[in-house]
């Protein structure tokens, strides 16, 4: 049995952390779901569930590769859950295309998002099945965080475009709002660049090792700074558009 670092012990409770506030948010949009039964509320709730959800893989997986018997066997099984993790990004990524294009789009056809499902669908398929042959992933990792870049500048772009053409100044309520969904884009952009700070890292291992960045199962704080970051940007888009009363309230009174 491997001993747990430091980076496993604070990736694993800031995780659990997130999944569990996390979970609580998804549970407040589910419910205005089952209210409203509008397929846009759905989008955004199986978004969340699908990002939580793979928050939730991390620490499961840093707890399970604790019990191998040798670094080499753990690090196949954190590559291995890493693939399945990243796989429940591209499903969440799916369901937030749809939301973007029922929220943006309106009824207009949009063969950016087309393009983009079609991509992330491809992931989502193929990612868990190649890591589990424990086959190399990094290309459609690079793919995902381009993709997933696109889809998140996308819609910090679309509702400041949108904020500025088509609610006016009087309307506080709906400014608020879509200034929340842009500033989810955003938070959800600095994910991606966690992402791939833990990913470079992880490359040269052997030179951040010694100076506590990593550790030898290429567990560092990066990840778990991602899933915060994920919550966070969760939370603004369940404020930006389903408003619950109590912050509409407050956004009246300004």
């Amino acid at each position: 049995m491997l001993d747990l670092s430091t980076n496993h012990i604070i990736s694993i409770v800031i995780s659990f952390l997130v999944v569990g506030i996390g979970y609580v948010i998804s549970l407040f949009i589910f419910m205005k779901y089952v209210n409203k039964r509008k397929n846009i509320v759905l989008y955004l709730f199986m978004t969340a569930f699908f990002l939580i959800t793979a928050a939730l893989i991390d620490p499961i997986v840093l707890l399970v590769s604790r019990n191998q018997l040798t670094l080499e066997l753990a690090d196949i099984m954190i590559n291995k859950g890493a693939s399945i993790s990243f796989s429940l990004t591209a499903v969440a990524n799916i369901f937030l295309l749809l939301f973007q294009k029922d929220v943006f789009y309106l009824n207009r056809k949009s063969t950016l998002i087309g393009v983009l499902i079609v991509i992330e669908i491809f992931i989502a398929i193929i990612t868990p099945i190649l890591g589990l042959m424990s086959i190399d992933i990094f290309i459609l990792l690079v793919i995902h965080l381009l993709t997933s870049f696109i889809i998140y500048g996308n819609q910090a772009q679309k509702a400041n475009q949108v904020s500025k053409k088509s609610v006016s100044r009087e309307d506080v309520v709906g400014k608020k709002g879509l200034s929340y969904l842009k500033f989810s884009g955003i938070v959800l952009s600095f994910v991606l660049v966690s992402f791939i700070f833990q990913e470079i890292i992880r490359m040269f291992k052997d030179f951040f090792i010694p100076i506590g960045l990593i550790d030898e199962l290429g567990c560092s704080l990066f990840v778990p700074l991602a899933w915060l970051l994920s919550l966070i940007g969760l939370y603004c888009m369940y404020i930006g558009y389903l408003m619950p009363e109590w912050i509409k309230k407050r956004w009246e009174k300004k």
